[in-house]
């Protein structure tokens, strides 16, 4: 019985891959009351059985827009977790739960307020399933990362998104899924930025027909990309995309090599750069400013004035991983400094105090876009609190913080519930959460930085301190990168949400405003 159920599992994934999904919806109902009428809960195989059928309702219920499907499947899952963690690997559970609270929580494309952001799962999900798949030590699979990526669209966090896209696509140029996602987040990118430049719309064009060429792309969907493709094409009279690939890849390589280390790890702050690594890219020219934007006071140039700190501190940071990475030993330096050999396996000397350095700053740019915020919008916490990014919103959703609540929700834009969806992160996510206990422990206690498979303390010198942090160098590193992207993105999160508020503002102001304050450019030197 059970090799009928896992043949009908095989033609439910058919039907879903030829696009038949009401075909598809019958076969999981007809299987799913068979599977309830003849429970075999003494076979492990059962459960996966189970398990496979919920992830196909899922996905069912994302293709076919439908919400029925996806509830069912969510709850025959949760119905049998427990079952289901003794035969499946807790990544592959985590993954799919997150696939089916995404299709359960986002029931319209609105802003998502910042209560019920709190209470949303999918987000969360997707970084377990990414941080239990990398405890285990086996490769992440491209679907968990595009899915991130997918979840951090939906909370707004664009440029993020478009890091995990590009990382992905490096690896794996026939996955037409994450092509389809990049053209779409450049798209949205694109409409808030008011940035409709030729290179961006030839980008987003290359973007669908790149997908087209995926062997696995399905054939019922090719007419709808085709016709994307057609409207696009519609904004030029004529282009050569090799031509242009080929303008691009000659200009990239006049770059210096400290901007294509910036451009090819997502460092840079460059809204040309987000789809375009050509000469437009050259600098990190992102700014507050855009045309739709008219005002006669001072918020522009106290805004600017942030941005240019913000962008001052993370050039530095960034600076110093570039450092570390390019790093050659400077003798004299080195021979000052130093240091009793302990046989501990210790990473010591300049270099690796380039990266605890630079970890410690991101989250100072962090606290200082926290406190931007607070100044726009008079949100200083009470009783003199000092601001951090992690904390300052002071939404525990009780009776206390109600006034504050609406008050967020009343200049609430989609850029600034992205900044709050990231100060979730930091404090729950199994993910991403390590970085400020690591933070911290760089700032006040002993951390040890070591190289090699493990640690060796002959003479038991971590004895100094309990729980001393021991963290291997190339785990540090990898933190650290991240980190510098999670603070680029919430760079550009900050700018864009001033961009919308004051656009906002303006539509809803009855006075003229007064002539555009003009900001010049500073002269590089």
């Amino acid at each position: 019985m059970l090799e009928r159920f896992e043949e009908k599992i095989q033609k439910i994934n058919n039907y879903i891959n030829s696009g038949d999904m009401s075909s598809a919806k019958r076969l999981s109902n007809e299987l799913h009351y068979e599977l309830i009428l003849h429970e075999q809960n003494n076979d492990p195989r059962y459960y996966v059985i189970i398990f496979n059928l919920g992830g196909l309702l899922i996905d069912i219920g994302m293709l076919a827009i439908d919400a029925e499907a996806s509830n069912k499947g969510l709850s025959l899952i949760l119905s049998y977790e427990a079952e289901i963690k003794q035969v499946v690997p807790s990544h592959a559970i985590y993954y799919t739960l997150a696939n089916g609270y995404t299709q359960v929580e986002r029931k319209s494309n609105d802003i998502v307020g910042f209560e019920d952001l709190k209470k949303e799962r999918h987000l969360h999900y997707q970084w377990k399933a990414l941080h239990e798949c990398k405890s285990s030590t086996n490769p992440v699979p491209d679907e968990y990362r595009i899915n991130l990526a997918n979840s951090l669209k939906i909370h707004g966090r664009f440029v993020e998104a478009l890091t995990i896209y590009n990382e992905v696509l490096k690896k794996n140029e026939t996955l037409y899924e994450c092509w389809i996602n990049k053209a779409k987040t450049l798209e949205k990118i694109a409409r808030f930025t008011e940035v409709f430049s030729d290179s961006l719309l030839i980008e987003i064009i290359n973007c669908y027909k790149k997908s087209l060429e995926s062997p696995n792309f399905p054939a019922h969907q090719t007419d709808f990309i085709q016709n994307e493709i057609k409207t696009l094409e519609q904004n030029f009279k004529e282009f050569n995309l090799k031509e242009e690939r080929e303008l691009t890849q000659k200009e990239y390589d006049q770059h210096s090599e400290y901007r294509k280390y910036y451009l090819n790890t997502s460092l840079h702050l460059s809204l040309h750069g987000l789809h375009c690594k050509c000469v437009g890219s050259r600098r990190d020219e992102l700014s507050i400013v855009l045309k739709s934007i008219v005002s006669g006071d001072h918020t522009i140039p106290k805004m600017e004035m942030i941005l240019n700190r913000l962008k001052s501190e993370f050039a530095y940071a960034r600076h110093l991983l570039f450092e570390y990475e390019k790093f050659e030993p400077l003798d004299d330096l080195d021979k000052e400094a130093c240091f009793t050999e302990l046989f501990n396996n210790e990473v010591i000397g300049l270099k690796i105090e380039k990266v605890k350095m630079g970890f410690k700053l991101c989250f100072g740019i962090l606290d200082r876009i926290a406190n931007a915020v607070c100044e726009l919008h008079d949100l200083y916490p009470q009783k003199n609190q000092k601001v951090y990014f992690t904390s300052f919103w002071g939404l525990d959703f009780d009776k206390e913080c109600k006034e504050r609540l609406e008050k967020f929700n009343q200049i609430k834009t989609l850029h600034l519930t992205a900044l709050y969806s990231l100060a979730i992160d930091l404090s729950q996510s199994e993910e991403i959460r390590l970085y400020r206990g690591q933070r911290n422990d760089l700032e006040h206690n002993f951390v040890v930085v070591y190289n090699g498979i493990q640690v060796e303390d002959i003479y038991n010198s971590f004895d100094i301190q309990k729980n001393i942090l021991l963290i291997k160098e190339s785990d540090l590193v990898d933190s650290y990168i991240h980190l510098l992207q999670l603070t680029r993105s919430a760079i550009y999160s900050f700018v864009f949400h001033v961009q919308e508020y004051l656009v906002k503002i303006q539509k809803s102001s009855d006075e003229k405003l007064a002539m555009p304050i003009v900001l010049p450019k500073k002269v590089e030197f």
